[in-house]
């Protein structure tokens, strides 16, 4: 809590701004290192006076990626926004694994989906698996009899039947990985990135306020990529292509399922924001053009609490960041 309250302080030093707290929440009076904001709505807050914690919104900590696809790595964010975005928009990419390893046929991967039988009227809520290759369908005859009167007479069997198949929105799917992208740069860079015109592009587009430049959000998980390893890096294939990427995993078990993520994060300042349409491109095409230098991450564990924007300021002059 230190590090990041130390990342806010420096950030109001630089600008000249403070934060004045009321009466009723502990006393009016410039809070420093002591002050955390919730990093996704930066309207909550707690902070530590005379070894009482005082805060306007209850914390909780929260997964990127969620917990439910590998998320090791947590932050705290307020309970409100942990729950809403949760809700709304985190259980797709579960969901979106679950799909991929059914289309797959990964052996023994089950995924719901609606029957339809010739002859009978109505669509049935049903599990189906996948076993050596073949679709199994084991339908529950207490709660559909209608269909097992249909299996067992031969005919209608083979007339057959169909199936369909409902994953969850790929909009939804893709502003929850923004999302994690997002915690992922607030992690490393911490309220230098908060504060930033890029940083509140994205809280609008996940808030859905506002439509992001890219058709895909910015979140690719099916384009032709060397393997990189998950991690920081600044691309300059060619200078309408300068941006930040972060690349990371989601995966489920049983089966196993996983999926290399890599997210488009433009530098803070309002251009390079607008200039993310350059990459529109390679959504249509699925292919990247790629030239990546990996930078350091853990900035603001390394004190370094303006390292998303000296970072990109140096990166974008064509000098190397900072290598042990």
């Amino acid at each position: 809590m230190k590090t990041y309250g130390a990342s806010l302080s420096v950030l109001l030093n630089v600008y000249n701004h403070e934060f004045r707290i009321s009466p009723s929440m502990g006393g009016s009076y410039v809070i420093k290192e002591d002050l955390y904001l919730c990093p996704l709505c930066l309207q909550a807050f707690f902070y530590i006076k005379d070894n009482e914690i005082f805060e306007n919104r209850e914390f909780t900590e929260d997964h990127f990626p969620p917990e439910s696809v590998g998320g090791t790595k947590t932050i705290l964010v307020c309970k409100e926004c942990n729950s809403s975005f949760g809700g709304n928009l985190d259980y797709a990419i579960k969901e979106y694994l679950e799909l991929m390893r059914f289309v797959r046929k990964s052996e023994n991967a089950s995924y719901p989906v609606k029957l339809s039988f010739n002859g009978i009227p109505g669509k049935y809520n049903q599990d189906v698996y996948w076993q050596k290759g073949v679709l199994i369908k084991e339908v529950n005859f207490k709660k559909y009899p209608l269909i097992q009167k249909w299996i067992l007479d031969y005919e209608n069997v083979m007339n057959g039947f169909s199936l369909k198949i409902s994953g969850p929105s790929g909009k939804i799917i893709q502003k929850a990985l923004l999302r994690a992208a997002y915690l992922y740069s607030f992690h490393n860079w911490g309220y230098d990135f908060c504060y930033s015109h890029t940083a509140s592009h994205i809280r609008k587009v996940i808030n859905g306020e506002e439509a992001h430049p890219l058709s895909n959000f910015g979140v690719f998980s099916d384009v032709t990529t060397p393997n990189f390893s998950n991690g920081f890096y600044f691309n300059d294939s060619s200078a309408e292509h300068k941006t930040f990427f972060i690349f990371f995993d989601i995966k489920i078990e049983n089966p196993k399922c996983e999926q290399k993520i890599f997210v488009l994060i433009p530098g803070g300042d309002l251009a390079s924001w607008d200039q993310l349409t350059n990459f529109q491109s390679w959504v249509e095409k699925r292919e990247a053009d790629i030239s990546l230098t990996p930078i350091f991450g853990d900035c603001v564990m390394r004190n370094n609490y303006m390292g998303y924007s000296l970072t990109w300021q140096k990166l974008a002059w064509g000098e190397l960041p900072y290598q042990e």
